[in-house]
């Protein structure tokens, strides 16, 4: 795409402060609404606070969203005929596998790179979780899916010079699937 750093930093640190206002948003809501003697699941908090815990479940965690990266990518977006001639120049699809092999040996660095991001996505989620004691665990569970898909999600669907709408909209749809999907 060629797109300007300047435009890629600005694109993620858009979705992260969404990200970050909804999460703020929604705890403060959650503690006007819910006394604050009641601590419903509070109890199972305790489960996240222990270190080698927390570290092993943000290293699976990691894990999980290359995978999830890749299959949303590759059966959603990659499915897109005019997605595929924009990022390939041709409209032809490899098999699951081929593809990952080309994807793999192209950009070696990009799996390095979704587990970076998968680390952030996880440690996010952690502290909506952690941050939430008077949510139920469903609350807890919608609330950090929606934390993770609508602050990615959103930001591109805002119109730009690098990304015609039908990509645009294709991209939305799987990163608010796979997102919500992942922090659930």
């Amino acid at each position: 795409i060629q797109m300007p750093w300047p435009i890629v930093f600005s694109t993620f640190a858009s979705g992260l402060a969404v990200g970050i206002l909804a999460s703020a948003l929604a705890i403060r809501l959650k503690r006007e609404i819910v006394p604050e003697v009641q601590q419903s699941d509070d109890h199972r908090l305790t489960k996240f606070t222990r270190t080698k815990d927390i570290v092993w479940k943000l290293v699976v965690l990691a894990i999980v969203y290359v995978a999830f990266y890749f299959l949303f990518g590759y059966y959603i977006a990659w499915q897109s005929p005019t997605l595929r001639q924009f990022y390939s120049g041709t409209q032809a699809i490899l098999p699951f596998w081929a593809h990952m092999q080309q994807q793999i040996s192209t950009d070696s660095w990009l799996v390095l790179f979704q587990v970076f991001r998968g680390l952030l996505w996880a440690l996010i989620g952690y502290g909506v979780a952690t941050n939430t004691p008077y949510a139920t665990r469903w609350e807890r569970i919608v609330l950090i899916g929606l934390v993770l898909s609508v602050g990615l999600a959103f930001p591109i669907l805002v119109p730009n010079e690098y990304m015609p709408v039908e990509i645009r909209i294709v991209h939305f749809v799987e990163l608010l699937m796979e997102n919500f999907l992942f922090g659930i």
